[in-house]
């Protein structure tokens, strides 16, 4: 069953997908689309937000802002690099340094 559909999909084009399944085809290839249909089709998947964003957050922060200090004009560039408030900004970058 999984060698026809196989050939099947050897035909599918990128502008024969929709939705979901369309998105996935433009982000991760239309390959991977293929797969997916072939093995998970049908199949109801969520994608999980990052298990711990502060964290993630600082080890970016870590990387990118190697400052001590920054004034609160930098921390408001910052806060909109990645999103935050300048208060929680801030809360995460003193725990860079822990």
């Amino acid at each position: 069953m999984r060698d026809v559909l196989n050939d099947i999909l050897e035909h599918l084009e990128i502008e024969d997908l929709a939705g979901d399944t369309y998105m996935i085809a433009e982000l991760a290839g239309l390959d991977t689309a293929k797969r997916l249909l072939t093995y998970c089709d049908g199949l109801v998947l969520t994608i999980q937000r990052v298990k711990n964003i502060d964290r993630l957050l600082i080890k970016y922060l870590k990387n990118k802002y190697t400052e001590d200090n920054y004034s609160k004009r930098d921390v408001l560039k910052i806060a909109k690099d990645i999103n935050r408030s300048p208060r929680e900004t801030q809360r995460l970058l003193s725990e860079r340094n822990k």
